[in-house]
C-alpha cells in the first residue's frame, strides 16, 4: 500500500524536525524548493535501487517514422533516462541497438523508412509538488528522506548543527541501496548480451538504429530527441 503524503505535509513534518515551525525564518517557496530538491534526490537513489523499471512511463512514447533527413525525432519533455527502443516491424517488436558518434560513418545515411511505429520505454523526470495538497507517495516510508534532508537545509541556513539529520539521511541512504542486490525476489540475475542482434524474423536484415540527443537549448525549452539511422545487416563487420 503507498505511503502518500502532501507538499504541505512534508514541509510542516521537516519544519517540525528542525524546530523551526513558527520561526519565519524560512519562507514557504524556499522550503518547497528544498523539498523538491530532496525529492529528486531521492528519486535517483530508488532508480538506482530498484531499477528503472519500476519508474518506467506508462504508456511508452510512440511515434511513426516520416522518411525525414535529418532523422531527428523529439522525445517528450519529462524524458529523463532511457530504457529500452523498439521497432515494430511486420508485428514484431524487435529491440534496436544504439550507435555512437564513431559509428555513424559506417551507418547507411538515408532516413529510415516512412511508416515504421517506433517505441521508446523510458523513465519520466522527477514530478515537481507545487501545490499545497500535491502528493507525493513515499511508497514504503521513503518520505522520511526527504524530511530529514529538508531539515537539515533548513538548519544549515540558519547555521546550527545539522549532523544529526545528515547521519539520520546517510542511514536511510544506506537501507535503500541494500535493496539493490535483490530487485526481484522471484527471479534469478541474469546477463545480457549486448553485442548480438536479438533473434527475430529480421535478424537477416538491416534494423533502424538510435542515438538520443540531449537539449539543444540550455532553457529546456527545446526537448531531447532521437536520431535514426538505418543500420547494416547482420552478420556484416566493416
Amino acid at each position: 500500500m503507498a505511503r502518500t503524503t502532501t507538499l504541505s505535509a512534508l514541509r510542516t513534518a521537516a519544519l517540525q524536525r528542525a524546530a523551526m515551525l513558527n520561526s519565519g525564518f524560512i519562507t514557504t517557496a524556499e522550503a518547497n524548493s528544498i523539498i523538491n530538491n530532496s525529492i529528486a534526490e531521492l528519486y535517483d537513489l530508488l532508480i538506482a535501487a530498484r531499477g528503472m523499471d519500476w519508474y518506467e512511463k506508462v504508456p511508452p512514447n510512440s511515434f511513426v517514422t516520416d522518411g525525414r533527413n535529418p532523422a531527428l525525432y523529439a522525445l517528450p519533455s519529462d524524458f529523463y533516462q532511457l530504457i529500452t527502443v523498439e521497432a515494430n516491424l511486420g508485428g514484431f517488436n524487435v529491440p534496436l541497438m544504439p550507435f555512437t558518434h564513431v559509428e555513424r560513418g559506417r551507418l547507411s545515411q538515408g532516413p529510415v523508412q516512412g511508416g515504421t511505429t517506433i517505441t521508446v520505454w523510458y523513465v519520466p523526470t522527477c514530478p515537481l509538488l507545487v501545490n499545497d495538497g500535491d502528493a507525493y507517495d513515499g511508497i514504503n516510508g521513503w518520505e522520511e528522506y526527504v524530511i530529514n534532508d529538508s531539515a537539515a537545509h533548513f538548519l544549515e541556513k540558519e547555521e546550527s548543527d545539522a549532523n544529526p539529520f545528515y547521519k539520520r539521511k546517510a542511514e536511510l541512504a544506506s537501507r535503500i541501496s541494500r535493496l539493490a542486490p535483490d530487485r526481484d525476489g522471484g527471479m534469478p540475475a541474469r546477463r545480457q548480451d549486448v553485442r548480438r542482434t536479438p533473434l527475430s524474423p529480421f535478424v537477416s536484415r538491416p534494423l533502424p538504429q538510435y542515438r538520443i540527443h540531449g537539449n539543444t537549448d540550455i532553457s529546456g525549452s527545446t526537448p531531447p530527441n532521437m536520431e535514426l539511422l538505418q543500420g547494416i545487416p547482420f552478420g556484416v563487420i566493416l
